[in-house]
């Protein structure tokens, strides 16, 4: 007598597919902008124009927009929304890139990304333990978010989302026909290249 192996075929079942051992299991869903404040921060308020705002973002974000200037009034929500949390959703959405925020000082710069780092702990995201400082902060998947003044060093330093939040201190460097011109040297020959 032969031993054969035994042969049977595995069950086959009706019900729904397991995915939970898949590749498409370990996929996150990627939360909107919007969605990704509320978990930071919970009691931000939704105003109307910060909604229009965040819609355009969100298309940034996507890369359907890859060139845009926000003007808004001094309190208005710039900041908060542009520098401190869609800095750190973009690096929650893209870990692999870099994003550069100046601001006409740098420890101004620096402050903005502290806060952006808060925000991208707080949404779930991971820093490199050696690369966490202010003004140079990494994912671990080879992306981060670096700071600086305007004007300061930032050349050899690129980045896929560039941010300047608030280039001039106070209405009398924005009256300077000089500082101005300056600070547009600057963009030209050095942020946009």
């Amino acid at each position: 007598m032969i031993a054969l192996p035994d042969v049977r075929l595995p069950q086959i079942t009706t019900g729904p597919f397991d995915f939970s051992n898949s590749r498409h299991a370990k996929r996150k869903r990627t939360l909107t902008f919007r969605e990704y404040i509320q978990r930071v921060n919970p009691r931000f308020k939704f105003y109307r124009h910060i909604e229009k705002l965040i819609a355009v973002l969100q298309r940034v974000a996507d890369g359907e927009i890859n060139r845009l200037m926000v003007f808004m009034p001094p309190r208005h929500g710039k900041s908060e929304t542009v520098s401190r949390l869609f800095s750190a959703y973009y690096l929650y959405k893209h870990p692999e890139r870099w994003v550069g925020i100046n601001s006409y000082a740098a420890e101004l710069a620096y402050t903005l990304s502290r806060n952006a780092r808060e925000n991208y702990v707080a949404g779930g995201g991971a820093l490199k333990n050696d690369a966490a400082a202010v003004k140079h902060w990494e994912t671990g998947k080879n992306g981060g978010l670096w700071a600086a003044g305007v004007g300061g060093p930032i050349t050899g330093k690129g980045f896929h989302l560039g941010i300047i939040d608030d280039p001039l201190k106070n209405a009398e460097e924005a009256a300077s026909d000089t500082i101005r011109a300056k600070q547009k040297d600057w963009y030209r020959s050095t942020f946009s290249t």
